[in-house]
């Protein structure tokens, strides 16, 4: 027997209520699993607010489930407890298995299917709780990565085993002053972002032969700007990176670009400060770039953790967007001046 691993779509949402009642009314002891709110059931397939969530399917029957907690503000008790709020946590939960289909694996190959969902979501953390008891469960979470942290009741007073991975490696900003020289300190990206520290950055602006301009939509996991369309390329510079090492990084990293110095044409530094949220402050000198190029969207890769999508828009096209100003589109007044300035004579009647 092959199981097939996917997404559970609404369509199955009776099959789905029917394994969740089977399974925990077949339960030894009740107290294994936390007893779903009705708004969890009303929100049980939103995977942007709530929970992403996967199943194993025996031909067309749904024989296990997994789901992975996205929202921050479910999360938000044990970020305050670990000083985790500058971070981005997500949280396995939702393991159930038909008991005839138990001991096959299927709890862990959903558990490691929703671990690699978090890593390219871009989260920092991904926790579990299990009962003490439980021992497969917790073994189960040992096995994927995850390091028993210690004993809580944070999930709604039921004491629990938790667990953590973390997923990302912190970042650190190299701190400039108001005129954009080097401080000497260095600081991690979420405090800079906090305290409204000056930074570096860079755009790179990707246009190709018929003027068409490469815009990518940002994950809906970013901490400023999810799901907005921005610039083909841009990022802020990694402490010890020089501004066109951090530029030609972030070309490589985001597109699969590989190009050299010489392939950039540098535009200028500008100074900019923005608010997104009330908590998120960005204050950077941003290098803005050109990179004019033949390469079609089939012979890019983007990067799953930062982007959603990338396409070209026909230059007027483009243009159209921002004097309508389309609302998904990040406002880039000055860039997007000196890209018109720079290419209209070219590509304004295309």
């Amino acid at each position: 027997m092959e199981l097939v691993y996917k997404k559970i779509p609404m369509t199955d949402k009776e099959q789905l209520f029917n394994l969740i009642d089977i399974v925990l009314n077949g339960l030894e002891d009740p107290s294994y699993f936390i007893p779903y709110e009705k708004w969890e059931f009303d929100s049980m397939f939103d995977e942007v607010n709530y929970a992403p969530l996967y199943g194993a399917y025996d031909e067309d029957k749904l024989v296990g489930m997994a789901q992975l907690y996205v929202s921050q503000d479910m999360l938000k008790d044990f970020k305050k407890e670990f000083n985790l709020n500058e971070y981005t946590v997500c949280e396995l939960g939702g393991n159930l298995v038909l008991p005839e289909y138990r001991g096959q694996g299927i709890t862990t190959k959903l558990q490691t299917i929703e671990l690699d969902l978090a890593k390219k979501l871009g989260f920092d953390y991904i926790i579990s709780m299990a009962h003490p008891n439980n021992i497969g469960s917790c073994k189960t979470l040992e096995r994927i990565g995850l390091e028993f942290v210690k004993e809580t009741t944070l999930s709604n007073g039921f004491l629990r085993k938790l667990y953590m991975k973390q997923l990302k490696v912190p970042e650190y900003f190299d701190l400039l002053d108001e005129n954009g020289n080097l401080t000497g300190e260095k600081k991690l990206r979420a405090y800079v972002h906090r305290d409204g520290d000056w930074h570096r950055a860079a755009h790179i602006w990707v246009i190709n032969e018929n003027g068409d301009i490469l815009l990518q939509r940002r994950s809906p996991t970013k901490d400023s700007k999810p799901n907005m369309l921005d610039v083909s390329c841009g990022g802020h510079l990694s402490s010890g990176d020089s501004p066109i090492d951090g530029a030609l990084r972030e070309l490589k990293e985001e597109l699969g670009i590989d190009v050299t110095p010489d392939e950039l044409d540098f535009i200028k530094t500008l100074k900019i400060c923005t608010r997104p949220t009330t908590t998120f402050i960005n204050n950077e000198f941003c290098d803005m770039y050109v990179l004019r190029t033949t390469k079609k969207i089939d012979d890019l890769k983007f990067q799953e953790e930062e982007i959603s999508e990338i396409f070209y828009v026909p230059y007027n096209k483009f243009k159209e967007m921002v004097k309508n100003k389309q609302p998904d589109l990040v406002a880039q007044p000055i860039e997007i001046e000196i890209l018109f300035d720079m290419f209209d004579k070219e590509f304004d009647n295309i």
